[in-house]
């Protein structure tokens, strides 16, 4: 797996905002999600996908050890799908990642409201029932049960901490 994301950072950058700077998805937002599935994707989400193209996203089932859902605009999928190159096509990993990722993945249209309706499978995946909480995770967001990012952000926070000199902004020298 760690093959996997490393091939995917190699492979490039998502589209360019204003003056050639990156739109990320950032932020955390708790909407509701109505029992058809129906939920409204953050405004300032809508500004980065529509940026880059159609009112899209395509969201697929995280393959991490946590139950949430990403979704990203079709060009970064493209590249997270390109990343399965680095496989031989009859390869095992080839076949899970693609398993994984591909087949399990849904493209998801939201009108002018950003409302979209999100799949069953992907609802029961994550274990998302009346609020969900949509995570900004740069060229990609998360969907998840409320109480479930919160027990995971409290543990990535303590782990941010623990590893803070791994991690160096611009311009601080380089991480020991």
């Amino acid at each position: 797996m760690r093959t996997f994301c490393r091939l995917l950072a190699s492979k490039g950058s998502a589209g360019k905002g204003v003056k050639g700077r990156m739109r990320l998805f950032l932020s955390t937002f708790t909407n509701r999600i109505d029992k058809k599935g129906r939920v409204s994707i953050p405004a300032p989400y809508r500004a980065v996908v529509s940026e880059k193209g159609p009112n899209t996203v395509v969201a697929f089932p995280s393959f991490d050890d946590y139950p949430c859902v990403n979704c990203c605009d079709y060009p970064y999928f493209e590249e997270i799908a390109g990343g399965l190159e680095g496989f031989g096509l009859y390869t095992d990993e080839h076949a899970a990642f693609a398993t994984s990722i591909l087949a399990d993945s849904e493209v998801l249209t939201f009108d002018n409201d950003g409302r979209f309706i999100l799949p069953q499978a992907l609802i029961d995946f994550a274990g998302l029932n009346g609020q969900v909480t949509f995570v900004g995770r740069g060229k990609l967001f998360q969907i998840w049960n409320p109480a479930d990012y919160e027990t995971f952000r409290v543990e990535a926070r303590k782990t941010a901490r623990e590893r803070r000199n791994a991690f160096r902004l611009p311009g601080q020298g380089v991480a020991e």
